[in-house]
C-alpha cells in the first residue's frame, strides 16, 4: 500500500479515551500533509462518507469492552459497505490500571482483531490491528487512574501510539508487536468464552447496574449525551435516569455528571444476581412434565438453557423497573448509593476533551 491521500477516522468514545486517539491518529495525518475526518459512529453514514478506493485509509478507534468489541462497534463494522480493496486499521483503547506507583497494561484481547476480520470480509486490505493503553474508565466495576495523575501516563503511550500511526499512514503494515502478542496470546484467545459470554449476557446484566444518587438534578446530561441512546429521564417533577439494554457501559454518564450522582450499585448487583440465577429451566420442565407427562423427553440441556435465558431477561427488565422506583425513596437511594463502592471512587473522562467534543454530531477537518 501507498500513502493514503485522504483518510476516514471512525471512533466510538465514552469517557474520551478513545476520541483522543483517534485525534491522535488525525494529527499524525495532518503532519503528513494526508486529509483526513474524525467521525463519530453514532451520526457516521459510511455508505455515503466512505468512497472505496486504494488512496483511502478506514480507521477505526473504540475501546474495549468484556475483552473484546464493544455490540456498537461490531455492528457499525457488520454495517460499512464493501471495501474494493480500501486500505483498514483497527486501533482498540485498553484501560491500564495503576496500584501505587505500579501500572498494569490493559488488555484489548479480541477488539481489534474481530473488527479487522470483518472488514477483511466485506473486502477491505486490513493493514494492522494494535492495542493502544489509555486510563482505566470502568468505574462501575473498579477504580482507575484520577484525572490529576492520568496525563503524565497519557503522554508516554501518546508517544507509542504515534510510532504506529507513522508506519500504517507511510503505507506500511503492523501486525507483529509484543503488545498484539500479549493481547490475543496472553488474553484475547484464552478468554474468548468469556467475551462471548459478556456480549450474550454480561452486557445486559452490568446495564441494569447504574442509578442516580440523591445529587441528581435531574438535569437530563446523562440522556442528551448517551452515545446509544440508552439513557431515558423518567418522571415528571424530578425526572431521574433511567438504563435501558442499548447501555454499553461507555461510562459517559458516570464520568461527565456534573453533579458526581451516577453509581453502579454493587449492593444492588448481589440482589440481582440471586434473582437472575433462579434456576428457572429445570423448574419450568419439572412443572411442565408434572402437568403434561406427554411432555416428558423435552428437557433437553439446551431447552433449559434457553428458558434460563429468558428467564434472565424477562427478570432483569423487570426488577431493575422495580429497583429504579424504589431508589425515589430517599433512605432507599442512601442505602444503595452508600453501599456501593463507586461512591469514593475517583471519577475519571480524558483530562483533555470535553463533553461537547464528543457530542457534536459529526467533525471533519
Amino acid at each position: 500500500m501507498r500513502s493514503p491521500i485522504s483518510a476516514k477516522i471512525y471512533y466510538l468514545s465514552g469517557t474520551g479515551n478513545s476520541y483522543r486517539v483517534a485525534r491522535w491518529l488525525d494529527s499524525a495525518a495532518k503532519a503528513q500533509a494526508i486529509e483526513s475526518a474524525v467521525i463519530p459512529i453514532e451520526s457516521a453514514e459510511p455508505a455515503r462518507e466512505l468512497v472505496a478506493s486504494h488512496h483511502q485509509l478506514a480507521a477505526f478507534v473504540f475501546p474495549t469492552h468484556g475483552f473484546t468489541a464493544p455490540w456498537k462497534m461490531i455492528t457499525f463494522a457488520m454495517g460499512m459497505p464493501s471495501g474494493n480493496g480500501t486500505a483498514a486499521f483497527c486501533t482498540a483503547t485498553r484501560g491500564a490500571m495503576k496500584f501505587g506507583s505500579l501500572v498494569i497494561p490493559g488488555a484489548a484481547g479480541t477488539a481489534a482483531l474481530i473488527i479487522g476480520l470483518i472488514l477483511l470480509c466485506k473486502g477491505y486490505r486490513l493493514h494492522g490491528i494494535t492495542g493502544i493503553d489509555m486510563p482505566s474508565n470502568w468505574m462501575s466495576l473498579y477504580s482507575g487512574f484520577s484525572r490529576e495523575n492520568a496525563p503524565p501516563y497519557i503522554a508516554r503511550w501518546k508517544g507509542r501510539a504515534d510510532k504506529i500511526f507513522e508506519r500504517i499512514l507511510a503505507g506500511r503494515t503492523h501486525w507483529i508487536s509484543w503488545s498484539n502478542a500479549w493481547d490475543l496470546l496472553i488474553w484475547g484467545l484464552p478468554l474468548l468464552w468469556l467475551s462471548v459470554l459478556y456480549l450474550i449476557v454480561g452486557r445486559f446484566f452490568l446495564a441494569r447496574l447504574f442509578f442516580a444518587n440523591h445529587h441528581c438534578t435531574g438535569c437530563g446530561q446523562c440522556a442528551k449525551n448517551c452515545p446509544t441512546g440508552a439513557v431515558t429521564m423518567v418522571g415528571k417533577r424530578r425526572p431521574r435516569p433511567y438504563w435501558s439494554y442499548n447501555c454499553e457501559s461507555c461510562m459517559r454518564c458516570m464520568g461527565y455528571c456534573p453533579s458526581m450522582a451516577i453509581e453502579a450499585g454493587h449492593s444492588w448487583l448481589v440482589l440481582l444476581y440471586f434473582i437472575t440465577s433462579v434456576p428457572a429451566g429445570v423448574w419450568f420442565f419439572s412443572w411442565l412434565t408434572a402437568r403434561y407427562p406427554g411432555t416428558a423427553g423435552l428437557e433437553g440441556w439446551l431447552s433449559i438453557q434457553l428458558v434460563n435465558l429468558l428467564y434472565l431477561y424477562a427478570s432483569l427488565s423487570i426488577s431493575y423497573f422495580i429497583f429504579h422506583w424504589l431508589i425515589r425513596i430517599r433512605w432507599v437511594n442512601a442505602l444503595f448509593t452508600f453501599t456501593t463502592v463507586t461512591h469514593v471512587y475517583p471519577r475519571y473522562h480524558e483530562p483533555e476533551t470535553e463533553l461537547k467534543e464528543i457530542s457534536d454530531h459529526h467533525e471533519s477537518s
